[in-house]
């Protein structure tokens, strides 16, 4: 093993991360409440378009009815435009944004 300076270590704020514009930014997909589903409607729907549990899916639901929206499964564009097909199949609102 060579011996010989220890490389240069610089702190945080010194150091600028730049991301490639060119790669897919995180997204989600975002459902809001409505009062025409019964929660045992949004739940299965929920279990479908997310293939979770039905504790997950209530979890999620209660978020909605209580806070007026809640993003429901979050990652590539394509993934979140899926999720929100489903949700979308019985008439739920929901959209796909930018996170």
């Amino acid at each position: 093993m060579a011996t010989g300076a220890l490389p240069e270590v610089f702190t945080t704020e010194e150091l600028e991360i730049e991301f490639d514009s060119g790669l897919d930014v995180p997204w989600q997909a975002v459902l809001y409440n409505c009062d025409c589903h019964t929660y045992e409607e949004v739940i299965r729907q929920l279990m479908l378009a997310l293939g979770c549990s039905r504790e997950e899916a209530y979890e999620l639901a209660w978020i909605v009815d209580h806070h007026g929206r809640a993003a429901v499964y979050t990652g590539e564009k394509p993934a979140c435009e899926r999720v929100v097909h489903i949700l979308r199949d019985i008439g739920l609102r929901a959209e796909v944004e930018q996170t």
